[in-house]
């Protein structure tokens, strides 16, 4: 008789450990615990990003949140160790923008925003080691404050500083583009008066 009520225990015992492992995972709980975001750019960076399209003008991509190690790496020839570390230092980091040439795909510059009023002294020292990593690959790195409100001007200002051959670039763009616009007007004006 013993024997049955053991044997009865042991029973019960795994029925209870398998209702308990099934109230933890909940119902409708899936095994991937994420939730998608609402948009890739916060408020600031999509306004940001608006403008800086058509400040760049037509031959010059725009990626965004773009991984440090996707356009940096570290040098050839470390110890494992030092790749490692290098490489750790970037890993997790990214660009807000990077700007690219649309024919080659070639990295022309890259925007980090930056200066808000609450930034942590672990912050600047992110904005500095990007600012040194850049500069180490001689790609320019634009630091653009929180806060400020910028024209379409303004970023194409701050663009040329950085790339003085953009200049005729986006000279040539803007060009195209305003005959575009004469194109399109004469022909809703022709368009209009028949």
């Amino acid at each position: 008789m013993t024997l049955i009520y053991m044997g009865l225990v042991a029973v019960l015992l795994v029925i209870a450990v398998i209702f308990k492992s099934m109230k933890m995972k909940g119902a409708g709980e899936s095994s991937f615990p994420y939730r998608k975001q609402r948009a890739i750019f916060t408020a600031p960076e999509s306004s940001y990003y608006n403008l800086l399209r058509q400040a760049a003008g037509a031959n010059i991509l725009i990626f965004g949140k773009v991984r440090v190690a996707n356009i940096i790496a570290p040098n050839k020839g470390m110890t494992d160790r030092q790749w490692k570390n290098a490489f750790g230092k970037i890993t997790a980091e990214h660009f807000d923008f990077v700007l690219c040439d649309i024919k080659t795909h070639a990295v022309l510059c890259v925007i980090d925003f930056n200066g808000h009023p609450s930034e942590s002294k672990k912050r600047k020292e992110h904005d500095a080691f990007l600012k040194g990593a850049c500069e180490s690959v001689q790609i320019p790195l634009i630091q653009v404050k929180v806060g400020v409100n910028y024209t379409v001007d303004d970023i194409q200002k701050t663009l040329i500083s950085h790339l003085p051959n953009l200049k005729n670039t986006l000279l040539q763009s803007r060009k195209a583009m305003n005959q575009d616009v004469l194109k399109k007007t004469e022909t809703l004006l022709v368009s209009n008066a028949s």
